[in-house]
């Protein structure tokens, strides 16, 4: 079975209180991308950062 790479080479900066949406066809990632970042679920690679954490 093929390796299934959902997110890739990936910078979003955010700024506090910066409001942002985050758009993309059906299938794109979006709902990924916010679980990582909110780290309801973990890379198995590379780092997520934010003020007051950072994943590995």
């Amino acid at each position: 079975m093929d390796e299934v790479i959902a997110l890739h080479d990936i910078c979003l900066e955010i700024s506090e209180h910066e409001f942002i949406t985050v758009i993309g066809t059906n299938g794109s990632c979006k709902s990924t991308l916010l679980n990582v970042v909110a780290a309801n679920i973990f890379t198995d690679s590379g780092m997520i950062e934010t003020l007051k954490n950072q994943y590995i």
